[in-house]
């Protein structure tokens, strides 16, 4: 490929990253706890212990703010 083309590719690729951030579609890491499903669903990850580890870390948390 030219130089030319890379640009082009580039310039391509930045711009469809930001059109699909604009509609709200964009999704490029999920939190812990949370697992991506197909190209545009964000579930609960389904392992029980990674729910358990979370549901703790919550309680800790809210035990603190006291």
């Amino acid at each position: 490929m030219s130089e030319l083309e890379l640009s082009m590719f580039r310039q391509r690729s930045q711009e469809a990253l930001k059109q699909k951030a604009r509609r709200g579609a964009l999704v490029l890491g999920v939190a812990a706890g949370y697992v991506k499903i197909g190209r545009d669903r964000i579930e609960q990850n389904p392992d029980k212990r990674v729910q358990d580890a979370c549901s703790c870390l919550h309680q800790v948390r809210r035990a603190a703010k006291c």
